[in-house]
């Protein structure tokens, strides 16, 4: 059976279909649904290291609360170290591996979201590349310490070439004070 550009043009497209849907199903789903539980987990950890620095013999529980914390959110002492979340979250971005492996076309940083108990810092970015590449982004943001949270994702085929996809992707990363305001 002789197959025609017409069909391998098909099968391409099929192609990138099926990898947008395995990238959505094995990795963008459970990280957006994270996003929840995480300010959860950060408020939970940020009222147990207040509680434990009250007591005197609690000084070891709330260092590990703190490094478990830590994992959440950046921890900050000052309110004043959260006008610096924006570019402390492009350095950490720029500074993975996957992200050196795309091509970047924009990023922009927005100003901090405070909210009663955190603070979020948050950045557009433009970017293009192969869809694994994407992928491998995505878990190095999430294995990133603190984690960054992708709150939204847009998936696009790449007009030039068909293995690759074009996109936008909201991250976001969470901040606490430990002493003076609450963020």
């Amino acid at each position: 059976m002789k197959v025609t550009g017409r069909d391998r043009r098909t099968l391409a497209w099929g192609g990138v279909v099926a990898a947008l849907i395995l990238l959505w199903a094995a990795a963008i789903d459970p990280l957006l649904s994270r996003w929840e539980r995480t300010g959860r987990e950060i408020q939970r950890a940020r009222r147990e290291v207040e509680r434990l620095e009250r007591g005197a013999t609690a000084e070891q529980q709330a260092r590990q609360a703190l490094r478990e914390l830590e994992v959440l959110a950046w921890v900050h002492q000052d309110e004043g170290s959260l006008q610096r979340q924006t570019a402390l979250l492009i350095q950490q971005l720029a500074g993975l591996p996957a992200y050196q492996r795309l091509t970047i076309r924009q990023v922009q940083g927005q100003p901090p979201q405070r909210e009663p108990s955190i603070a979020r810092a948050q950045v557009s970015l433009q970017f293009r590349g192969h869809p694994v590449q994407v992928q491998r982004l995505l878990e190095e943001m999430e294995a990133a310490r603190p984690r960054l949270l992708v709150e939204g994702l847009t998936l696009r085929p790449s007009r030039e070439n068909a293995e690759v996809v074009e996109g936008e992707m909201q991250i976001s990363v969470c901040a606490v004070v430990l002493k003076g305001e609450p963020a």
